[in-house]
C-alpha cells in the first residue's frame, strides 16, 4: 500500500510539474502580450473579474473537498454502491451551484462599474465583457465537473493534469494570436469558455475510461448527507477565508486606487501564483495518499511522516522564498518596466506572504485528511472577517503595503497558529504540537539568514544586469546553506532516505 502511495504521489508530482510549468509560461507570454499591445488596464480589468468571480464560487462551498474526503475509504473497502451514491449527489448539487452563481452574478452586473475607481478602455464595454467572464465561470458545473472527484479522490491526479496541459496550451496559444495579430479581448475571453467546455468533456471521458464502474447513481444515507452538510458548513467558512484573502485585495485596490495599481499587484501576484501553483502540485499530489494513510495508517506512524514531509516542504519553501527575494525586482523591471513595479518593501512583504502560506501547506495535508473543517469554524471566521476588514482599513491608508500586512497577519495568527492548535487536539490528540513548532521556528530563521547572505552578496552587481549570475547565487548559496544547517538532523537523512527511494520507484 506504501509503494503504491509513493508511486501515484510520484506520477500525480511529475503530471502537475510539468502543467504548472505550462500554466506558468504560456499565460506569461498572454498577460505580456495584452500587457504591451493592450495596456495595463485590460490588466487590471481581467484581474478584477476573475476577483469577483471567485467571491461568486464561494457558492461551491467546498463541496468538491468534502465529497472527495468522503470517497477515500469506500474507495480503500472498494465499496461501488456508495461512490456511485456520492457521484450523483455531487452531480444534483452541482448543477444548484452553477445556477446559483449565474442568478447572482447577473444581480451584480448593473453596478459592476461602481468597483471601478477612475476610467477603463473606452473601447469595452464593461457589461459584455463581465458576461463572458461570468459565463464561463458558471458553465463548468453544468458539464460533468463532478468527475474530477473520482479521478482525485482514486489518487489518479495525473490524468486530470495532462487533460489540463493539453487544453492549456492550446488555449494559451489562440489566446496569445488573437491579442497580439487581432488586439481582441472578447474572442480572448471566449477561447476560456470553449478550453473550460472541452476539458470539463475530457475529463468526464477518461474518468469513465479509468472507471467505468463509478457511475452517477443511487442515493447515500442521510446520516452521510449529514455529515457531509457539516463539513460542508465548515469547508465554506474556509474557503471565505481564502478567497477574502486572494480576491479581496484587487477589489478593495481598484476601488481606491484604480485600474493601473490592480495591474501593477497582479503582475506581483502573478509570478506568486505561478511559483505558489508548484507548491500546489506537490500537496495536490499527495492529498489523496494522505487521506489514505490516515484511514488505514497510525496516528503515531502519520506524525512521523508529517515532520519529515515538513522538512522537506520548508526546504523548497525557503528556497524558492530565497530566490523571489533577490530575483523578483531585477525580473519585474526587465518584464514590465520600472513605471510597473512595487517598491522594495513591497516586493519584500511578497516574499513573506509566499513564505507565510505556504508554511501551512504540509500541515494543511493532514488537516484535509482528517475531515477536520467543522472543527476549525471559528478559526476560518476569524480568519476572513480580519482579513477582510484589515485589508479595507490597512488598504486604505497604506495602499498596497496595507493589504499585503493583513493578509500576513490574519495568515499567522489564525491560520498557521489557529489549525494547527485544532490538527492535533482533534486528530493526534496526545501528540504534542512542540517538536512542529520549533522545528518551524528554525526553519524560518534559516531561510531569514538566507535571503539576507544571498541579498548582499548580489547587492554589488549591475542592478540592470547580471541576471543570470544571480540566478545561479540563487540556486547554489541558499541550498548549501540549508544543508550545513540541517545536516545533523534527523529529517535530513529521512530526506536522503525518502528521496532515493521516491526516485527509483
Amino acid at each position: 500500500m506504501t509503494d503504491s502511495r509513493v508511486k501515484n504521489t510520484k506520477r500525480n508530482i511529475s503530471a502537475g510539474m510539468l502543467n504548472s510549468i505550462v500554466s506558468i509560461l504560456f499565460p506569461f507570454a498572454v498577460r505580456t502580450g495584452i500587457l504591451y499591445v493592450l495596456g495595463e488596464q485590460y490588466v487590471g480589468l481581467s484581474s478584477l473579474f476573475v476577483s469577483i468571480l471567485q467571491v461568486l464560487n464561494l457558492a461551491e462551498l467546498g463541496f468538491a473537498s468534502a465529497v472527495v474526503y468522503n470517497m477515500y475509504k469506500p474507495l480503500a473497502e472498494g465499496n461501488t454502491t456508495i461512490v456511485c451514491g456520492l457521484l450523483e449527489y455531487y452531480k444534483k448539487i452541482y448543477r444548484v451551484i452553477g445556477s446559483f452563481i449565474f442568478v447572482i452574478g447577473l444581480l451584480i452586473l448593473p453596478w459592476i462599474t461602481n468597483l471601478i475607481h477612475g476610467s477603463w478602455p473606452s473601447e469595452i464595454n464593461i457589461y459584455v465583457l463581465y458576461f463572458l467572464y461570468l459565463l464561463n465561470s458558471s458553465l463548468s458545473y453544468f458539464l460533468f465537473a463532478y468527475k474530477n472527484s473520482i479521478l482525485n479522490a482514486a489518487q489518479r491526479m495525473d490524468i486530470i493534469q495532462k487533460i489540463h496541459l493539453f487544453v492549456h496550451i492550446v488555449q494559451y496559444i489562440a489566446e496569445f494570436l488573437l491579442i497580439v495579430l487581432f488586439q481582441n479581448f472578447y474572442a480572448f475571453v471566449c477561447v476560456s469558455i470553449v478550453a473550460t467546455i472541452g476539458n470539463n468533456i475530457a475529463v468526464s471521458i477518461m474518468s469513465k475510461r479509468y472507471f467505468p464502474q463509478y457511475v452517477a447513481k443511487g442515493n447515500i444515507d442521510s446520516g452521510l448527507k449529514k455529515s457531509i452538510r457539516k463539513q460542508v458548513a465548515g469547508l465554506m467558512i474556509g474557503k471565505l477565508c481564502d478567497t477574502s484573502r486572494n480576491s479581496f485585495d484587487s477589489i478593495v485596490l481598484s476601488s481606491f486606487l484604480g485600474l493601473t495599481i490592480v495591474a501593477i499587484y497582479n503582475n506581483y501576484y502573478y509570478i506568486y501564483s505561478g511559483l505558489y501553483a508548484i507548491m500546489i502540485v506537490i500537496m495536490n499530489a499527495m492529498q489523496a495518499s494522505v487521506g489514505n494513510s490516515i484511514a488505514v495508517e497510525s496516528k503515531e506512524k502519520n506524525y512521523r511522516d508529517l515532520l519529515k514531509f515538513q522538512f522537506i516542504f520548508s526546504w523548497i519553501t525557503g528556497w524558492i522564498t530565497v530566490c523571489m527575494f533577490t530575483l523578483y525586482q531585477p525580473f519585474m523591471k526587465l518584464w514590465a518596466g520600472e513605471s510597473l513595479m512595487l517598491s522594495f518593501r513591497d516586493m519584500t512583504l511578497f516574499c513573506a506572504y509566499f513564505y507565510a502560506i505556504n508554511m501551512n501547506g504540509m500541515r494543511n495535508l493532514y488537516f484535509s485528511g482528517s475531515g477536520l473543517w467543522w472543527n476549525a469554524k471559528s478559526a476560518f471566521v476569524f480568519e476572513a472577517l480580519g482579513n477582510l476588514v484589515l485589508n479595507i482599513f490597512l488598504g486604505y491608508f497604506w495602499g498596497v503595503s496595507g493589504v499585503l500586512v493583513a493578509t500576513l497577519l490574519t495568515i499567522v495568527v489564525f491560520n498557521y497558529f489557529h489549525r494547527t492548535q485544532i490538527l492535533f487536539k482533534q486528530y493526534f490528540e496526545t501528540i504534542t504540537a512542540k517538536k512542529f513548532y520549533v522545528n518551524q521556528f528554525l526553519y524560518l530563521l534559516v531561510v531569514a539568514l538566507c535571503c539576507l547572505v544571498n541579498y548582499l552578496l548580489c547587492k554589488g552587481l549591475d542592478p540592470n544586469g547580471d541576471i543570470v549570475l544571480k540566478m545561479a547565487i540563487c540556486l547554489i548559496v541558499p541550498n548549501v546553506m540549508m544543508i550545513a544547517f540541517f545536516h545533523r538532523k534527523k529529517e535530513f537523512s529521512e530526506l536522503r532516505s525518502f528521496a532515493q527511494k521516491f526516485l527509483k520507484r
